[in-house]
């Protein structure tokens, strides 16, 4: 079976494939991940929104554990 490669470089491309996004802390002896809300993502940023290479939702994660101001995204494929 061959794989077709897709792309994944905006919020629409993620929704449209059933990708999630995890949101995790990047302070020190922190690392806590939670599932973000594509669909509010979406809704506020639209559909064309670029996510690879862009930090403006990164950088506004707060979290809910340690108080940390900024972190990273992972994007999860569907189950």
């Amino acid at each position: 079976m061959t794989k077709i490669p897709i792309s994944l470089s905006t919020l629409g491309d993620l929704k449209a494939a059933g990708y999630g996004v995890v949101g995790n802390c990047t302070a020190a002896n922190c690392g806590r991940g939670r599932r973000l809300d594509l669909q509010a993502l979406f809704d506020q940023f639209g559909a064309d929104f670029v996510v690879v290479n862009e930090n403006r939702i990164a950088a506004a994660l707060r979290c809910d554990q340690c108080g940390h101001r900024g972190g990273v995204l992972t994007l999860h494929p569907p189950a």
